[in-house]
């Protein structure tokens, strides 16, 4: 094609009617890029984030040039150099940048920072990829036409880029709208508004989505100049649609307030921040001010403030760790630490950090006279929970019968370092771990005997003696509190039929959830010998199992005669958590996977504590032997699976006593997140300890949600309990 003013071969003939749609669309695109231009400085009041220099570059160097160089080429306004420069400047900083556009506020409701680097590298790579070959062939198809391989070339990148990017943005979307679900389901119902402006969210990525198919059908009907002109018009509207979301990120965290009570009466000083984190923060200072004459404003005392309230409640800076540990003070009590929250009832509560640092550095600590501050350790002062989810399943919660009271204790010298508390704490089914439960959001407790148990007994009708008490005990207590507690079966194991039948009884009579049974069991005259439950003699057992439709929770427990004495006696302090149980449990269940157990009972559901016993961070290994060396030497007779399919198909995790968010992350990744369970493995561990440290783990609040109870109340198959729909 030679440089010459010429019109486009699209416009030749009757094209009237394509004339004047390009002329609107290119009009409507060049108006909404400049309202942008204007609206968006105006907007933000400081100009430093990724978000806004999205936003204005894909208006003013996005949109602008891409219409102005489609115009000068189509209607043969300019050279033909000059409109392709224009047009590939447009393109390369409207298309790309619209991801990072929607990418850029994303990190607004997803905390999982792994997929937000995840998108962030995709967004920098595929930009890379496709950007270079798209402007080359595009210019070279443009001056060398009448070479077919170079239009060949074009149209085929073309359709990639243009599928590529489509999909891109669509994937990104597809997170807004997923965790904004999420944060719809945790939030309070009663705040209306806050869920009209999820539900609007929602709508508007649907929106751009549909427009990004639109784009996609165009391109693959061959219309290449509809898509070309309509391209320049859908990303305009999509730029106005994200200062829609930018508006409405804003009014949701748009006011908050201090309240300083007087010495004397209910007036004080109400500090309010009036703003969003994007858009920057004023202050208003109303003195002489009563809340309870304000019908938009609620009262809360530092430290009263419901969980269910707070949007983001993980304090940030040195002032807000500080202030983190202040005693509750009385609603009107006197002094510097007499600080209340205004919260309006149309929004959430969010401050900004900077506002508040210097708020509450002058209430708290007026006579540091200098920023930055720094405030002296408070030991006395235990940090409460940032964050409290309700309605929360822990299912490796142990009890013990209180006939045993001194074998307990004599124990708990092995576990615990205050062993009184332990006995008192395990022998409690009621008061003690209820308040417990209470303060740290756990609604459902399913109770399980405490190791070594039954399985420590290898006199067999002893042990099936014990099993059947320790179960009708369990099963009237549970009764007195069903709403908060629910058991897991206790079985001796010396025989498959008699563990089965035991099993139903519990199941049907009364009710529990499963079994839970301590690894092998001892046998033989001496102890000394151990049963498994891996081989075929057992598939009475696990069959009933499958047709009860109850998982089995296969828990740890010492090592004891030879195998303590050859392995473990000269290394006591590796014994428990530190190695043996995992160790244990870890060839327990291998067994399983490789004797085909899971293979002749393919629904058979089985669980294991402590974040897997080590096998999650083996799982690679693993399968790499198993598939790559074992099954050529024979152990695909037996395995029929991956050890990933068993893990998806018939295997669950728990975080009982392995209170790590790196190691949880991790499991999140070789296992996910719909095959893993709360637990805190109490009174081995602490509620404080457990539900702290999940309650606040980085993770995004889909998985914990189904972590922290969706994923029970599936496999249980659970109705209504504490605060199980809070």
């Amino acid at each position: 094609m030679s440089s010459s003013f010429q019109p486009h071969p699209s416009l030749i003939g009757d094209n009237q009617a394509k004339s004047i749609a390009a002329i609107v669309f290119i009009s409507i695109a060049l108006y909404n890029a400049l309202e942008l231009m204007v609206l968006i400085p105006l907007t933000f009041k400081t100009y430093r984030s990724l978000y806004f220099w999205s936003l204005l570059l894909s208006a003013v160097l996005g949109i602008i040039p891409t219409s102005l160089g489609t115009s000068f080429q189509f209607f043969a306004l300019a050279p033909l150099w000059l409109s392709l420069l224009l047009s590939n400047i447009g393109f390369i900083m409207l298309v790309p940048t619209q991801s990072v556009v929607l990418y850029s506020r994303l990190h607004l409701i997803s905390t999982n920072y792994r997929l937000l680097r995840a998108l962030k590298w995709l967004i920098i790579i595929d930009t890379i990829i496709l950007v270079i070959p798209t402007v080359t062939l595009n210019f070279g198809s443009e001056y060398f036409s009448y070479i077919p391989s170079w239009v060949r070339a074009f149209d085929v990148v073309e359709k990639i880029q243009v599928t590529w990017f489509a999909a891109q943005e669509t994937l990104i979307s597809g997170v807004y709208i997923y965790e904004t679900v999420a944060i719809l389901r945790i939030s309070p119902q009663e705040d209306k508004r806050r869920h009209k402006i999820l539900y609007e969210l929602i709508a508007i990525n649907v929106t751009a989505i549909c427009m990004d198919v639109a784009l996609l059908v165009l391109e693959y009907m061959g219309f290449y100049f509809t898509q070309i002109i309509f391209k320049a018009l859908v990303y305009s509207i999509k730029l106005k649609l994200e200062f829609a979301v930018l508006s409405m990120l804003i009014s949701m965290r748009a006011h908050f307030s201090l309240f300083v009570p007087s010495t004397t009466t209910k007036q004080g000083t109400k500090i309010h921040a009036v703003g969003a984190p994007l858009a920057g923060y004023i202050l208003e200072f109303k003195r002489n001010y009563n809340p309870s004459m304000d019908p938009h404003d609620q009262l809360f005392v530092i430290g009263e403030v419901q969980s269910s309230h707070i949007i983001d409640s993980t304090p940030r800076g040195k002032i807000e760790l500080a202030a983190a540990q202040i005693p509750t003070p009385g609603k009107w009590m006197i002094g510097k630490d007499a600080v209340g929250i205004l919260q309006s009832k149309r929004s959430v509560k969010e401050g900004s950090t900077e506002s508040w640092n210097r708020i509450a550095a002058c209430i708290l600590y007026p006579e540091i006279p200098h920023l930055p501050f720094h405030f002296p350790p408070s030991p006395s002062l235990h940090h409460p929970p940032y964050y409290i989810m309700l309605g929360k399943i822990a299912l490796e919660e142990a009890f013990a019968l209180p006939r045993f009271a001194e074998k307990t204790k004599w124990w708990a010298g092995m576990f615990a370092t205050d062993t009184e508390k332990h006995t008192a704490e395990i022998n409690d089914v009621g008061p003690i771990r209820l308040d417990f439960a209470e303060k740290y959001g756990v609604g459902l407790q399913i109770l399980s005997y405490t190791a070594p148990g039954v399985q420590d007994n290898w006199d067999a009708k002893d042990a099936q003696a014990l099993a059947i008490e320790i179960n009708d005990y369990i099963a009237e207590k549970v009764k007195a509190h069903p709403e908060r507690f629910a058991a897991f079966a206790t079985l001796s194991m010396h025989d498959p039929q008699e563990a089965a039948t035991e099993l139903r009884r519990c199941v049907t009579q009364h009710g529990f959830l499963g079994a839970l049974v301590n690894d092998t069991q001892r046998a033989g005259p001496d102890g000394d010998e151990m049963i498994f439950y891996d081989n075929a003699k057992w598939d009475v057992f696990w069959s009933t199992c499958e047709e009860l439709d109850v998982p089995l929770y296969l828990h740890p427990r010492n090592p004891t005669g030879t195998i303590y004495e050859k392995l473990w006696a000269d290394r006591k302090w590796l014994i428990g958590p530190p190695l043996s149980f995992a160790q244990g449990v870890s060839l327990h269940v291998l067994g399983m996977v490789t004797n085909g157990v899971f293979d002749r009972h393919p629904k058979l559901q089985v669980i294991l504590g402590h974040l897997g016993e080590h096998i999650p961070f083996d799982m690679w290994r693993i399968n790499h032997w198993f598939e790559d060396r074992k099954k050529v030497l024979g152990l695909g007779e037996t395995c029929k699976r991956t050890i990933r399919e068993y893990f998806a198909d018939n295997l669950w995790i728990t975080t009982s006593g392995h209170f790590s968010t790196t190691t949880l992350n991790f499991c999140l990744a070789e296992v996910g997140a719909d095959r893993i369970l709360f637990s805190i493995d109490y009174p081995f561990e602490t509620f404080e300890d457990g539900c702290e440290w999940f309650d606040n783990a980085e993770m995004s609040n889909t998985n914990r949600l189904k972590i922290g109870r969706e994923n029970a109340k599936k496999l249980f198959k659970l109705g209504a309990y504490k605060d199980s729909e809070a």
